[in-house]
Formats: structure tokens, sequence, C-alpha cells
């Protein structure tokens, strides 16, 4: 699973602007229309119930998620106490990173019996959790790229005391709940993502927001349960800079020597 799925040619221009208030925080001044073509889906085998748990470890790698893939019961490892079976778990210990890129693919075809059947029938959640180090000042780093979830709901959680940079895919609709210290300052989006955003609350560290047409989605009409996608990120240190899969990755920016001497 080590194996990084290749990104298919493109030359995109670049985009990023010069402005940020931290010596290597990335941009997110572009323009909304400029994306890269989606990377390949790896060659490798699909997975369902994963669980990596490395406390002196880090994990990297690739991972095609099929959540209609039997797993034998004997091969899935035991829950810890209150936990509930996820369709991708990562989990590193303190000091350590996560850099994953994560596919989900569709359902298999049905047969018209099948699929007249189910046709009302929402599919359940493709579960993905990816947790940083569990304690203060570990500086830990974790990059979590969604690339595609097909015709699937997910439901994605990131908890990391470090920084955080997570991309998701264009096709999401639904609530981001951001749990961070010291509110907004902690949080940049791409312009792009930020144009798809409506805030509904910032208060007590945590940020309640949706990402698409919220009205047309239906979302909370009637008080009905949601049965879509939603994305969590909990990141009580650090930043977290968030963006479409599909957009060229941000250059870090260097402050020259005169702009540091004397900035205000």
């Amino acid at each position: 699973m080590g194996v990084k799925a290749p990104l298919l040619p493109v030359n995109p221009p670049p985009y990023f602007s010069p402005s940020s208030d931290s010596p290597s925080a990335p941009s997110y001044a572009e323009d909304a229309a400029t994306h890269t073509l989606p990377r390949a889906v790896p060659p490798i085998a699909r997975c369902n119930l994963l669980t990596i748990r490395r406390p002196y470890g880090s994990v990297t790698g690739s991972f095609v998620i099929d959540p209609e893939l039997e797993i034998p019961p004997q091969m899935i490892p035991a829950l810890k106490k209150d936990e509930e079976r996820k369709n991708l778990l990562l989990e590193v210990g303190n000091k350590r990173t996560i850099d994953a890129d994560v596919w989900v693919v569709d359902p298999a075809p049905q047969s018209q019996s099948q699929a007249s059947s189910s046709s009302t029938a929402p599919l359940p959640r493709t579960t993905i959790e990816a947790v940083g180090g569990g304690t203060s000042g570990g500086h830990n780093s974790l990059r979590l790229s969604l690339h595609s979830a097909g015709s699937r709901p997910f439901s994605l959680v990131v908890s990391q005391f470090g920084t955080v940079t997570l991309e998701l895919p264009r096709s999401f609709s639904g609530p981001l709940t951001l749990h961070t210290r010291n509110g907004v300052g902690r949080v940049q989006f791409s312009q792009a993502f930020e144009s798809m955003l409506t805030e509904f609350s910032d208060c007590d560290d945590m940020r309640k927001c949706f990402v698409g047409d919220f009205r047309e989605s239906g979302f909370g009409r009637g008080g009905a349960e949601w049965e879509g996608s939603t994305v969590e990120v909990r990141a009580l240190e650090g930043k977290v800079y968030i963006r479409f899969v599909d957009e060229p990755e941000p250059q870090k920016v260097q402050r020259s020597c005169w702009s540091w001497c004397f900035r205000s």
C-alpha cells in the first residue's frame, strides 16, 4: 500500500499569489476555475474494514476502498471500547505523520430486479477516519486526499494535534464541522473551496459550515436526518488547509529577510 498513484500528465499555469502570515504557509489566492486532471486509481488491491495503527511509525500510501468487499472475520482486529468499525482507519502516534490518497469504488452493477427493490434505499456511508498524534506538542502533519467517493455518501473524520491538509472531491456536498483553537485564524480554505462554503456558526472553538447549496440539497429540511456525506476535522494545534482534490498543490511562499525585519 506504499505505492503512490501516478499523476496524469498535466502542466497547469501557476495561480497562487504571495500572500501569507507565515514563512511556510501555502497561499490560497487562486483562480477558482483552475484545476488539474484527476489522479488515476492506482492498480492495487482493494481494501475494506482496514485498520492501521502505528504508535511508533508513520502511514504513507494509497487506499482503494470497496465497502462491499467481504473480509474474513478472523482477519479483522478487535474493536476498542466504544469504537465503531470503519471502512478505513489510519492512526499514528505522537510525532508521526499520515500521508494518504484514498478512493472509494462505486457499487457493483445490479440486476433490474435488485435495482427496482433498492432504488429508494440510500447507500450506507463509507466511513473513513485518520487520527494523528494524541498528545500536545507533537508537531505532527496529516495529509489526506479523498480523490473520489463515487456515488456513495461518506463520513470522513480527521483528528490531529498538528497541521492538517485535506483535499476533497468537488462532488462533495454536505456539512463540514471544524474543531480548532483560536477560531478562524487557524483554518485556511482555497478560494474555490471557500466560494462553495456557507458558514452557520463559529463559537466555542467549533465552526459549523455546509459545502454546496444546502437549500437545494434539502439539508435540515423538516428536521430530517441527513443521509449524505459529512466531514469533521479536529485540529487542536497547528493549522488546517482545505481545498478540492483537483486543484494544483499550492506553492509555499517564503518571505524575504527585509519583509521579516520590517513587518509590523
